[in-house]
């Protein structure tokens, strides 16, 4: 296939990924990064900072406790909770022990989790204690479960947070009799990394499901090497390195989020972490900590300018701002207002793709911004396009 996109390639970006450690899993680049900087802050989380080193044996000890429960290389855990250094911890743990992470939404209800838990055969679930009223009503009908570990926002929490928090994130702690407590896991078990053999093309990471608009949700196994495939091409499209410190808003059990979960710790940077998107929180955070990247949906990006507090912050550290056009569509208009708001980020449109692909399919070239694109095919795709009445037809 003739490549034609190509010719609108950005010049300074290489035309294959860079995988900066090799053709090894996401937690191995957690490993190699926590050796190298040990001390740096992998997470800053309402202004508790998670170091490399503590991001590395946390994921440990979630591994071991797996292991202990039972759990063997294939098997299924659910992550059912917001952005939360927990939910990061319990993804890497997962995979250290040869795991499949699959995300559920935090909006499901009973029936909505039931169905995903059944699907994928999830042998353990970790949640929020204040969606148990949820779990609780669906767990007689979820009998492959073996364990349910609970957490709280406040355990990673510092006594006095730097930003503002959503209503619900300052709710107590509330001890969920039944369930394995996550500080618990974190005090108990062994932080010794466990040894798991990892097929890169064949074993399975994750199971990323799909949004259900055609039907019932189905589960998109995706490999590991495209779970370091496409966070890396993010990174490089992105311009993400070892000093950046990328804001994260959008939720990562969706695959477009969980991007950003994984690709800073690919290059070593500082993810600064929201649980939920605030417009005078992202203000806050930009400003105290100097984020230079960040992907956002259009209209976090109007509500962020729209704020009245809005010229009390420093925006100018922003060099690159990725957005989806969600509800509302980015046009020249809405990018160059960005533009001059934060003096000098450009507002890009992110991305087409799907979870089957682990999504990042397009990116928009910078030197050739098309608005109402969804800009070109990304690192090694191949795009073409077909008549609708006859798909054997090219056009």
């Amino acid at each position: 296939m003739e490549k034609i996109w190509m010719k609108h390639w950005p010049p300074e970006m290489a035309k294959e990924v860079a995988l900066t450690e090799g053709k090894i899993p996401i937690f191995e680049y957690l490993r190699l990064n926590a050796k190298r900087t040990p001390e740096k802050p992998a997470i800053i989380n309402y202004g508790r900072e998670i170091s490399y080193k503590e991001l590395d044996e946390a994921s440990d000890q979630f591994a071991n406790y797996l292991l202990e429960l039972g759990l063997v290389k294939g098997d299924r855990v659910g992550l059912f909770l917001g952005n939360s250094p927990q939910y990061i911890i319990a993804h890497f743990g997962i995979q250290k022990m040869g795991g499949i992470v699959c995300p559920c939404s935090p909006l499901f209800k009973e029936m909505e989790l039931a169905y995903e838990v059944n699907d994928a055969g999830m042998k353990c679930l970790v949640t929020v204690d204040i969606f148990m009223p949820i779990v609780g009503k669906a767990l007689p009908n979820m009998p492959s479960l073996l364990q349910v570990v609970t957490t709280n926002f406040h355990d990673y929490l510092p006594a006095e947070p730097t930003l503002p928090l959503v209503d619900y994130m300052q709710i107590p702690k509330q001890k969920i009799e039944g369930t394995m407590d996550f500080m618990d896991i974190m005090a108990k078990y062994s932080k010794t990394p466990p040894q798991v053999e990892i097929d890169m093309d064949n074993d399975i990471a994750l199971f990323e499901y799909t949004g259900g608009t055609t039907g019932l949700p189905k589960g998109a196994m995706l490999s590991h090497y495209a779970h370091l495939f496409k966070p890396s091409a993010a990174c490089d499209i992105m311009g993400i390195g070892e000093n950046s410190r990328v804001l994260t808003t959008m939720p990562y059990f969706n695959i477009a989020g969980m991007l950003f979960l994984v690709g800073p710790v690919l290059r070593g940077a500082t993810n600064v972490l929201l649980t939920q998107f605030d417009p005078l929180t992202v203000l806050q955070a930009v400003d105290k900590y100097k984020v230079t990247e960040w992907y956002s949906a259009v209209p976090m990006n109007l509500a962020v300018m729209a704020h009245p507090d809005a010229g009390k912050y420093d925006m100018s550290s922003l060099k690159l701002n990725m957005t989806t056009s969600f509800v509302v569509a980015l046009d020249e208009k809405i990018s160059k207002k960005w533009e001059a708001f934060t003096g000098g980020c450009l507002l890009l449109e992110g991305a087409y793709g799907l979870s089957e692909t682990h999504t990042l399919d397009t990116f928009c070239p910078r030197q050739k911004i098309k608005y109402g694109s969804m800009g070109i095919p990304s690192f090694n795709e191949e795009f073409k396009i077909v008549d609708f009445d006859d798909k054997s037809r090219e056009l």
